[in-house]
């Protein structure tokens, strides 16, 4: 389709949506069906039928998270900053811009890392009110103006909608410095009334367990699926595991095991002959300060750490760099290294989990905590913090472990 819309000087993005209703299978990401904003690709193309349709959801542990973060708002400084001096500055009445600059000064008072006071919750609210009614009077649209610009603009209202229709299921909260996030809790409700109208859907993945945690993240009950368990006798003597119990790798007490961590990799490369090893931590600021202790310890040690935000073909560049030179494989759980790319099957025999990467405690994890409480005090913590690491483990060694 690219090369086509080269030669004709057409879109290729639009040739794909004029093609659909020719096509009997259509692939493509969740948002299409599960993001509010997307959906209309779907829904409004001649002939869509759910009805008549099979819904295969691939990596389908992702889906309860990706359509929280689909319907949920986020605001930066940085980006109100720009709007202001580009879109607003251009296109929108006095009274927008004012707003927009009164928005952007109370973003600029955000800490981060909190929930915001009911003070604070006043002032946002009034401001989407204030921003959405003036937009309403005075809509921004240029063809010419990016959809990025246009949909950040727009998420006002959005928010504006969810403050006054939705709020018991979103968190008001700043995640970071100059950031304010709207948060959606629980997308369960959402996600089953998305799938409803499909004939029927099979959600593929590996990481799954236990189901009864995934059919309550996406609304369903038992009685609304089936479970069908693959099953690879190759894969009963694939691999053996090893715990090492030496090491505390709770955030307060790591730092005391830096030195007999970056020892124990040592001993681990050593033991695989010089081949490449993968090292998986649960956060980027982990890996550097053992790879710190490395460098200090063992300079020789070929440490390669994974750099962040890369665009895909770096990814692989990186990864083939790495394995070409046997080098130690610093990886981050939940990266596209442990749940993307499929470039170490094989390749790599042997592998160290450095703790898993628990969710991060903060306002909406707590909040999160305390709604599952209420259902099962026993299960809560498992529930929102110990069965998302695990799942981010299985996903990383599932990368590993591809054939007999």
């Amino acid at each position: 389709v690219k090369n086509l819309g080269g030669e004709l000087g057409l879109c290729p993005y639009a040739l794909t949506k004029w093609a659909l209703p020719y096509a009997e299978i259509w692939i493509g990401d969740s948002n299409y069906v599960f993001n509010p904003s997307s959906q209309n690709v779907f829904s409004e193309t001649y002939g869509y039928d759910p009805k008549k349709t099979l819904l295969i959801i691939d990596e389908a542990h992702n889906l309860p998270s990706r359509t929280a973060d689909a319907l949920s708002v986020e605001l930066k400084a940085e980006i109100w900053e720009y709007l202001g001096e580009t879109v607003l500055k251009s296109h929108a009445s006095a009274p927008l811009r004012a707003i927009g600059k009164e928005l952007l000064n109370f973003l600029k008072t955000l800490k981060g890392k909190s929930t915001l006071s009911p003070s604070q919750c006043y002032t946002v609210q009034d401001l989407f009110e204030d921003f959405s009614r003036e937009l309403e009077n005075t809509p921004i649209y240029d063809s010419e103006l990016p959809p990025k610009d246009l949909s950040n603009l727009y998420a006002i209202p959005k928010a504006k909608d969810i403050l006054n229709e939705a709020s018991d299921n979103f968190h008001l909260w700043s995640p970071r410095s100059e950031a304010l996030k709207l948060e959606c809790i629980d997308p369960s409700a959402w996600i089953a009334n998305c799938l409803r109208p499909f004939a029927s859907s099979i959600h593929m993945s590996a990481t799954l367990h236990p189901i009864e945690h995934h059919l309550d993240a996406i609304g369903l009950s038992h009685s609304d699926s089936t479970t069908a368990i693959g099953y690879a006798p190759w894969r009963d003597c694939a691999h053996s595991v090893a715990i090492d119990a030496r090491v505390d790798t709770r955030y307060s007490a790591r730092q005391r095991y830096y030195h007999l961590t970056a020892d124990t990799i040592d001993c681990l490369y050593q033991n695989g002959q010089g081949k490449p090893i993968a090292i998986f931590f649960p956060s980027y600021q982990y890996a550097e300060n053992i790879q710190r202790y490395l460098e200090e310890l063992c300079p020789s040690l070929p440490v390669q750490i994974q750099e962040k935000n890369r665009a895909l073909s770096e990814q692989q560049a990186f990864i083939e760099s790495a394995l070409a030179n046997n080098a130690v494989l610093f990886l981050v759980l939940g990266s596209a290294f442990t749940e993307g790319i499929d470039a170490l099957g094989g390749r790599v025999e042997l592998a160290m989990v450095v703790s898993p990467a628990l969710p991060e405690v903060n306002p909406l994890n707590q909040i999160k905590l305390e709604q599952a409480k209420l259902d099962n005090p026993s299960t809560a913590f498992q529930k929102t913090y110990i069965i998302p690491a695990f799942q981010k483990i299985h996903q990383a060694l599932g990368r590993l472990v591809r054939s007999p």
